[in-house]
């Protein structure tokens, strides 16, 4: 059966995600220091030109599955094998692509197991098998986009398996870099498995990381964290169940203006009709909505918020 290539997914007890001070603060700050902090680093083959990588001690992780496929898949590059030289030129390429606005670097990772073992954990966890149905589905935990949803996606447990024996990941963000921690004790048979409603919201991630791009020009000011994710993931899910709408284009429309503007937005008499006429016409609602500004999108928020009752 074929691998899908789908944009999925995000200690003591728990996994903690944090910015620290002491750990990668922003693209364009690093810190050479990080090199010895961290003990391996994640590549995306398909964000460089191979000579920024090939003459490095990197070892490409894929399962059997996608061996045909290897080529795309990530790159572990160990720290700890790097020569001074090899050092020197890797960090050349690192500040070279932040001059650029890019990250050279799609994960840093703090292991002390073997590379054999930590390359397996990482080309396993590439591949996801959904329980209910048998299909197979790419995770790709080396694309932040991602990352950025499986710490407010899995469950505590969920994080200690999917760290397996990382101790430490961290990820850029636009932010700057985020760091998880594994705080629990691993056991080495331990694998990822994903409940329904996970899955369900990973396949809404693509149109989830779409919103987030409109909305940091629609919105710059808004706060991009783990509550606006999960508000836009209800907001996708209201759009394709309660409001009956079924183009995904539709779907993402709803959510960003569910965001924008109030959380039951579409629920406003005018808008209600228009859902109306979408559905008898078999048409788009965001081309029936086409003609209402901001204004407009405005002021219905405002005669929904004064028909809320207050304390």
């Amino acid at each position: 059966m074929a691998v899908q290539d789908r944009h999925l997914m995000n200690h003591a007890e728990s996994w903690n995600a944090q910015g620290a001070a002491d750990m990668p603060a922003g693209h364009s700050a690093f810190s050479h220091r990080w090199l010895s902090d961290f003990t391996y680093g994640l590549l995306n083959p398909l964000r460089l030109e191979r000579e920024e990588w090939e003459d490095l001690p990197i070892t490409r992780l894929a399962p059997p599955e996608l061996k045909v496929q290897a080529e795309f898949m990530p790159l572990l590059l160990s720290f700890n094998d790097l020569t001074a030289p090899q050092r020197a030129i890797l960090l050349g390429r690192i500040e070279a692509r932040e001059q650029q606005g890019n990250s050279y670097l799609c994960g840093l990772l703090s292991s002390d197991a073997e590379k054999s073992v930590l390359s397996a954990h990482l080309s396993r966890l590439l591949v996801m098998t959904r329980q209910d149905n048998g299909q197979r589905y790419l995770l790709r935990y080396y694309d932040p986009r991602v990352m950025r949803h499986l710490q407010w996606l899995l469950t505590d447990k969920q994080r200690v398996e999917f760290c397996g024996p990382i101790s430490v990941w961290s990820w850029p963000a636009s932010s700057g870099w985020i760091t998880g921690r594994r705080l629990a004790r691993y056991s080495p048979g331990q694998r990822l498995v994903l409940h329904p409603h996970q899955w369900a919201t990973l396949e809404r991630l693509a149109l989830t990381n779409r919103a987030l791009t409109e909305l940091e020009i629609l919105a710059p000011d808004l706060s991009q964290n783990d509550a606006l994710f999960q508000r836009l993931d209800a907001a996708l899910l209201q759009a394709s169940t309660e409001l009956a709408l079924t183009d995904s284009e539709d779907w993402l429309f709803c959510a960003i203006q569910s965001v924008r503007f109030h959380p039951q937005i579409h629920h406003h008499p005018q808008l209600l009709e228009r859902l109306g006429q979408a559905a008898t016409k078999m048409g788009s609602y965001a081309a029936a909505c086409a003609d209402l500004d901001d204004s407009a999108w405005l002021s219905m928020a405002e005669e929904l918020n004064s028909r809320m009752p207050t304390a």
